[in-house]
């Protein structure tokens, strides 16, 4: 695949630069890989910053 943002391509620039352009990942399995149950939603939307 290819990825792409504002007609840049980030396809093989690694992780580091994608974060940088502000793309982030969901994983399929939000309640189990992507979020702490027992937070509140605010401290769950900070956790990148951690």
């Amino acid at each position: 695949g290819q990825m792409m943002l504002a007609g840049v391509d980030l396809t093989h620039r690694g992780v580091a630069a994608a974060a940088q352009a502000g793309i982030g990942y969901v994983s399929d399995d939000r309640l189990g890989e992507a979020s702490v149950p027992a937070l509140s939603v605010a401290e769950n939307a900070v956790l990148k910053v951690f």
